[in-house]
C-alpha cells in the first residue's frame, strides 16, 4: 500500500512539476556548474536557490502538502542521497528561481525560443530544466528508500 501510495504521490508530482515548469521554466539550472558555483548563485542572487538532495527529499515529503510523500528517516535519507547521486542527480543544484521581480519576473527558456524548441533544455549541457533531466531517477531513488528500513 505505502509503495503504491509513494509512486501515485510522486507522478503526480512529477506531472504537476514538469508541466509547470515547462511553462513557467522557473525549474533551470547550469548542468555543468561547480558545487562552489552552485552555492554562490544561490547565496548571492535572489533569481536562484541553492538545494541539495537533503533539501529536495524535504521538498518531496512537505507536511503541509497533503499530497507529499512520507518523509524518510536519516538511514532513509543516506540512501536516497547515495541511490540519487549513483542515478546521475546532481548532489547539489542551483535553481533559477525568477528574476527582475518588479517587472514581474522571466523566465531564461522564454528568452531563448531553441531552448525549448531544439531540445536544449535537457541535453547534457549548460542550462537544462531540473525535472526533466531528473524527475524518474528522482522518483526511483526516492522510492527505494521509502522501501529501506527506517533504522
Amino acid at each position: 500500500m505505502l509503495k503504491r501510495l509513494g509512486r501515485a504521490s510522486v507522478l503526480a508530482l512529477a506531472l504537476t512539476t514538469m508541466t509547470a515548469g515547462a511553462t513557467l521554466a522557473h525549474e533551470c539550472y547550469v548542468a555543468n556548474r561547480s558545487s562552489k558555483g552552485n552555492v554562490a548563485a544561490g547565496t548571492h542572487s535572489k533569481a536562484w536557490i541553492y538545494v541539495d538532495l537533503a533539501g529536495l527529499a524535504a521538498f518531496l515529503s512537505d507536511p503541509t502538502d497533503p499530497e507529499a510523500l512520507p518523509p524518510l528517516s536519516e538511514a532513509q535519507l543516506a540512501y536516497f542521497v547515495e541511490r540519487a547521486q549513483e542515478l546521475g542527480v546532481p548532489s547539489d543544484i542551483g535553481l533559477f528561481i525568477g528574476g527582475r521581480p518588479k517587472t514581474g519576473g522571466f523566465t531564461i527558456a522564454g528568452q531563448a525560443a531553441g531552448f525549448v524548441n531544439n531540445g536544449k533544455g535537457a541535453d547534457g549541457s549548460g542550462m537544462e530544466h531540473f525535472f526533466a533531466a531528473h524527475i524518474e531517477d528522482v522518483i526511483a531513488a526516492y522510492l527505494e528508500a521509502l522501501e529501506q528500513p527506517a533504522e
